[in-house]
């Protein structure tokens, strides 16, 4: 069990540093990762966090989930109660080429696709 901590807290502390370097790109949630699981959400300025989940499955294969993730109220805290957020899961299963297949995606997304 100590183990899959450790690499999914490794995994998760990689895409949180990558994700960061993408400009309007905002990781929501702990500083900590010791207080945080595999799970990573985000927004992404001049992007519906839809809109992001489906480019990244269709034109990437990649599956996140958007939305409020049955946690109004805490969207409702973190000012995304209108639109929500993008969330990607890691788990002991998730290798780290998955994370920078999704960070360079959404560096694409971000500097390449047409936003609302």
């Amino acid at each position: 069990v100590s183990e899959i901590r450790r690499h999914e807290l490794e995994l998760t502390g990689t895409l949180i540093e990558e994700l960061q370097s993408i400009p309007g790109l905002r990781v929501i949630g702990p500083a900590s990762l010791e207080k945080r699981v595999g799970i990573v959400s985000f927004t992404m300025e001049g992007f519906a966090p839809s809109d992001i989940a489906n480019i990244l499955d269709r034109q990437y294969g990649i599956a996140t989930r958007a939305g409020l993730h049955c946690s109004p109220s805490a969207h409702s805290t973190i000012g995304t109660l209108k639109s929500g957020t993008v969330r990607a899961s890691l788990s002991h299963l998730s290798k780290e080429e998955e994370v920078s297949q999704l960070s360079s995606a959404l560096k694409e997304i971000r500097f390449s696709v047409k936003s609302n």
